[in-house]
């Protein structure tokens, strides 16, 4: 999208793509058929549109970090046209939202507040807000209506009944949690959260506290100039050290073919050899 500065994107599936950023929404059925597939329009009352969510084809919902706006659609791939704005957190700025399903979507600001509602496209009155943390919640993963989990500043919180105001969360520091600026939940046994820093961090049991999170480190592979070859190198950080994987160029015999996060192990195989580390 020309000049449209987007910042999020929600695919439902193969035939419904949305994208949000600036004033407007930009919209797709065909997510891989090129510019002609998308199109971009503005949503009345909406600013600096940052985090988005589809839980069905008949329900996506948007929010901004400006004016804590919520936007939603129950025909979002009808355009911009479909979508309709409401303010639901004053001033505020919205840092995300999420959905389990298209009945209860939750959504974050950087107050430490949390939003939720069992009717996401029902306006101000269908949502509720609680003071969750005294530091800016960042991202937010609903992997269904009894888990969520929030990203902080210098953590995570957690609820296993979002919708239970203030008491019903919880917040905790997490290694590698600092300044969380990803976090998704495919499931309520696996979340991930990521930062700037370039440490994931992992927990099969997102909502038992610090200690059933743990972090590794992975740098981007750094090529170094050589005769006529590149050295690639992965740093993964498992608590014990921070071991380094190298692969020389074509003819070396040394290749790292994969690298590969799942639960609570940090796998890669290594000039022909599986290896492994668990992580916290």
């Amino acid at each position: 999208m020309p000049g449209a500065n987007l910042q999020g994107v929600a695919c439902q599936s193969a035939s419904l793509c949305i994208a949000v950023g600036g004033n407007g929404i930009a919209t797709s059925t065909n997510p891989a058929g090129g510019p002609a597939a998308w199109s971009f329009g503005p949503v009345a009352g909406a600013t600096g549109l940052f985090g988005v969510a589809c839980p069905s084809a008949s329900l996506c919902v948007a929010s901004d970090n400006k004016a804590g706006n919520i936007l939603s659609s129950t025909n979002p791939g009808g355009g911009a046209a479909t979508w309709s704005t409401a303010n639901v957190d004053g001033s505020q700025a919205l840092s995300d939202v999420g959905c389990a399903s298209s009945s209860f979507c939750v959504a974050t600001d950087f107050a430490g507040d949390v939003l939720t509602s069992t009717n996401p496209a029902g306006g101000l009155p269908a949502w509720q807000l609680s003071h969750i943390v005294n530091t800016p919640l960042t991202r937010v993963s609903c992997p269904s209506v009894s888990l969520c989990v929030a990203g902080s500043s210098n953590g995570v919180a957690t609820s296993t009944n979002p919708a239970g105001g203030s008491g019903a969360w919880s917040s905790f520091q997490i290694p590698g949690g600092s300044g969380i600026q990803g976090l998704s939940c495919a499931t309520t046994s696996l979340c991930v959260a990521v930062n700037h820093g370039g440490e994931i961090t992992t927990s099969s049991n997102p909502t038992a506290g610090s200690s059933a999170w743990g972090a590794a480190t992975v740098d981007a592979p750094a090529c170094a100039a050589s005769a006529g070859c590149a050295t690639e190198q992965i740093f993964a950080h498992d608590g014990s050290g921070t071991r380094s994987l190298d692969s020389t160029g074509p003819g070396s015999g040394k290749q790292l073919q994969a690298l590969n996060l799942t639960d609570n192990q940090l796998s890669w195989t290594h000039d022909g050899t599986a290896e492994s580390t668990t992580l916290g």
